[in-house]
């Protein structure tokens, strides 16, 4: 993804006009992370197997993809893409971001493997802990995942 407004993009089937979708940076600065709003979606463009994707609005900054070489191994490089349709949101307050002490959720277990964490629909705004090392979501020492 480029700083264009419409796009060929693969697996996007709960997309729709008036969603939003975030476009993680490319690079180290978290600021470059970006929130649009889609125009449109034409399913299965050209009778193939990704969606054409148009946008409200273009990207301030650069969401190229590409294909780097490394001695003789290929690493294809990729930004990350959400659908942020979501119903709850979990926010830390005014002073999270200044102080980079956020919301967090941590999921720890009651001492053997019958732990059980679903979250779906959610998003974390000024969220995680650097000063304390914790993440948006910690999970503690859950043992086996199944």
């Amino acid at each position: 993804m480029g700083k264009e407004d419409s796009y060929i993009v693969t697996d996007c089937q709960d997309w729709k006009s008036g969603d939003k979708i975030i476009v993680s940076t490319m690079g180290m600065n978290v600021n470059q992370t970006e929130i649009v709003t889609i125009n449109y979606v034409e399913p299965r463009y050209n009778n193939k197997s990704r969606d054409y994707v148009a946008l409200k609005e273009k990207f301030k900054y650069d969401h190229s993809v590409g294909t780097e070489t490394y001695g003789s191994t290929d690493i294809e490089l990729r930004t990350e893409v959400a659908l942020l349709s979501r119903n709850v949101v979990i926010r830390g307050d005014d002073t999270s971001t200044k102080n980079k002490y956020g919301a967090t959720i941590s999921v720890h277990p009651e001492g053997d493997d019958s732990t059980v964490c679903r979250l779906s629909g959610i998003e974390l705004a000024d969220a995680g802990q650097a000063k304390h090392g914790r993440f948006p979501i910690h999970f503690n020492e859950l043992g086996l995942f199944h």
